[in-house]
């Protein structure tokens, strides 16, 4: 499984699969990534999702982060409390918080994964993320990431 310089060739065999999609919608890579190509960035409009190919001790897996929202500056605890009733009608997906901002988090195994998961995944983080946005954006005020001057 892993090659001789210790690099795993699950991930090394799946940037290929993200040049392809990249390259599918004209789109330069090297200019949506990291230095190792591990982190590439998407964007649909003024929304963007973070995609990150991880390697633990025992399994590889994709990461897909998007942020969706700053925190609002009043009402944080009924707005967490909200973030949690709403994470637990997500499927596969949960709403995180790192510094400022929320952000819907999806991870699952590299193994077996394919460039058809891959198309898929990243429109349904783009989906959820804009329905979870207007929801809490809606109830609580939030400014969403998307309104935000790029």
């Amino acid at each position: 499984m892993d090659d001789v310089k210790g690099k795993n060739t699950i991930i090394e065999e799946f940037k290929s699969v993200i040049l392809e999609f990249y390259k599918k919608y004209n789109l330069d890579p090297d200019k949506f990534s990291n230095e190792d190509k591990t982190r590439w960035v998407i964007a649909k409009g003024n929304d963007v999702t973070y995609i990150d190919l991880t390697q633990y001790e025992e399994w590889e897996s994709i990461t897909f982060n998007t942020p969706i929202l700053l925190l609002p500056e009043k009402n944080i605890l009924p707005f967490y409390r909200k973030c949690l009733e709403v994470n637990n009608y997500m499927a596969q997906s949960a709403l995180t918080v790192f510094k400022d901002k929320v952000f819907i988090h999806y991870e699952c195994p590299l193994k077996n994964y394919t460039y058809d998961n891959l198309s898929i995944d990243i429109d349904r983080s783009f989906w959820t993320a804009s329905k979870v946005a207007d929801i809490l954006a809606n109830e609580f005020g939030c400014k969403k990431i998307s309104d935000e001057p790029t």
